[in-house]
């Protein structure tokens, strides 16, 4: 499941259908569109099992559904949010990222602040923010919240100024015009 997990995470727009069946089930549907390849039940249930899961079930449709109890939800978003954190403060220390001083984040991934070296703003922090969005979707997806916006602003660590902000309403808004 970690793997196809991982997959989800590097696909640009992420949307997963999450309620709530009772008080101590949540359910979570991926559609087929966000698997890296069709999903067989034997592939379900083996995932079911390895994550303690209540059921897996492959829907027509492609999509699969998992019902897990409150405490696997609470385990597996800890551990989604262990990986981002990692992530994060992995992006702070990579020499591709020579340009990012720090990165800070609120607490359901949809606000980023990424401190810039200087007013320089280039390709590479144009990939965090894509980065940034998926992790934010994701994150809150199987969190059962709908996100209307994720926000990442680059500033300026020597004067603070704003450098640039990006919203992902603005590129839903540019897909839906196109």
């Amino acid at each position: 499941m970690k793997k196809k997990l991982l997959i989800l995470l590097l696909s640009f727009t992420l949307f997963a259908c999450a309620s709530t069946t009772e008080e101590s089930e949540i359910t979570i549907t991926i559609p087929a569109d966000y698997l890296s390849s069709q999903i067989t039940q034997e592939q379900a249930d083996k995932e079911k099992e390895e994550n303690g899961y209540q059921s897996a079930t492959v829907n027509e449709d492609g999509s699969i559904t998992y019902v897990m109890s409150k405490e696997v939800h609470e385990k597996m978003m800890t551990s989604i949010q262990s990986k981002f954190v990692s992530t994060i403060d992995s992006m702070k220390t990579n020499e591709k990222y020579t340009n990012i001083k720090d990165i800070t984040y609120n607490d359901d991934f949809t606000e980023f602040t990424v401190s810039l070296k200087g007013s320089t703003y280039n390709s590479d922090e144009e990939y965090t923010t894509v980065l940034f969005y998926v992790m934010g979707q994701y994150y809150n997806a199987f969190n059962n919240k709908e996100v209307n916006d994720i926000t990442v602003t680059f500033v300026n660590s020597n004067t603070n100024e704003t450098v640039k902000e990006k919203h992902l309403s603005d590129l839903n808004k540019e897909k839906s015009e196109a």
